[in-house]
């Protein structure tokens, strides 16, 4: 799973419908709650994350979970800046 950085994707991400039971407002909470340390959080608790969703899912076995930071959207955002620097040059 990879997860964003800023606490707008990272509310974006939870309220996505990507973790049954998380909607928009819980999201919202969740990451007002905790801040940019929302998915610090869910990495050091992912033991109790994992047992969760094994009820909600009523299974046995739940894959264990990983949580990356994506940068892609800091990268592109830069990228998108430099890009129309050129434009003004023009």
């Amino acid at each position: 799973v990879v997860v964003p950085k800023d606490s707008l994707g990272m509310e974006r991400y939870l309220g996505s419908g990507a973790i049954k039971g998380v909607g928009p407002s819980l999201a919202a909470r969740i990451v007002r709650q905790f801040g940019d340390d929302t998915f610090r959080i869910i990495e050091e608790n992912a033991g109790f994350v994992r047992h969760e969703l094994s009820l909600v899912m009523r299974s046995r076995t739940v894959p264990q979970l990983t949580f990356v930071r994506d940068g892609s959207m800091e990268y592109g955002s830069k990228m998108d800046a430099l890009f129309s620097g050129l434009h003004k040059e023009d």
